[in-house]
């Protein structure tokens, strides 16, 4: 979750590979994390959409996935 903290951090200064970042971990949350990061997909899709709206193709792949599980 280090990493994570990290991540936010850096989104929140505006920088959109951490935001992308973090929007992925927080996505996948314990299926890829274990026990240290919780999914929040409202969080991971805020993040997502800030480093999208930033041109970062990965996070609309990301987005593209989250409208297919809702």
């Amino acid at each position: 979750a280090h990493w994570l903290q990290l991540y936010q951090q850096l989104a929140a200064a505006g920088n959109a590979e951490a935001a992308e970042r973090a929007g992925f971990m927080l996505f996948h949350g314990n299926a890829y994390y274990a026990t240290q990061v919780r999914s929040d997909i409202p969080r991971a899709t805020a993040l997502l959409v800030q480093a999208a709206k930033a041109g970062r193709s990965g996070a609309e792949f990301m987005l593209n996935q989250i409208d297919r599980i809702n």
